[in-house]
């Protein structure tokens, strides 16, 4: 009598499910949980190519020559990767260290590809021009806790990466359209609790 109030326990094989819904999962899936989702469902591994790719410290340009030096500057950051996060874990509260990375990325396979970066730690930014930054801020995501901007920047695109679990922000170049003044960094700072804002204009 009871039968038709119980809850269905049967579950939908992921087998029998259209592979465009399985692709449009993956895309959509937070990034953490796709390990976890691996271990469970082996098919996943297949269609996860189609989701964000996690990087804990991130170099990403449009210009070529920043490209082959970032190369440069990787084979040492990877050299003293432990040395640089003992320091950072000790000094971190009383000085602030400029990011580096471990993995580089060039804004053309951004483009080819169209696949979002999930950065975990730092986020290291070069765009020669303005459009290159509309470009790429799409692609970005994660919930990395500083940035190191250079190159030709509106500020507008810099709120575009600001978020709550930012800690550190780094402008090193002037600002394409809207300027800004002490007023203004101050109130970034109260509004997004920021520890450390360094702007060079």
């Amino acid at each position: 009598m009871f039968d038709r109030f119980q809850a269905e326990t049967d579950n939908i094989p992921v087998v029998t499910l259209p592979i465009a819904f399985k692709q449009r999962f993956a895309q959509l899936a937070y990034v953490p949980d796709l390990k976890n989702l691996r271990k469970t469902c082996p098919e996943m591994n297949h269609l996860c190519r189609y989701g964000a790719r996690e990087f804990e410290q991130l170099y990403f340009t449009d210009d070529d020559d920043h490209f082959q030096k970032a190369k440069t500057f990787l084979r040492y950051f990877r050299i003293f990767k432990y040395i640089y996060i003992w320091l950072r874990f000790i000094f971190d509260e009383a000085f602030s260290f400029h990011g580096i990375w471990q993995n580089i990325c060039h804004l053309k396979s951004v483009k080819l590809n169209k696949i979002k970066f999930y950065v975990n730690d730092t986020l290291v930014l070069y765009c020669a021009t303005i459009e290159s930054y509309d470009q790429l801020i799409p692609y970005i995501c994660g919930p990395y806790t500083r940035i190191s901007i250079r190159g030709h920047i509106r500020w507008d695109q810099v709120k575009r990466l600001i978020h709550p679990n930012l800690g550190f922000l780094y402008v090193f170049e002037r600002f394409g359209v809207f300027g800004l003044d002490g007023f203004t960094v101050v109130n970034i700072e109260q509004e997004y609790e920021i520890k450390t804002i360094f702007i060079a204009l």
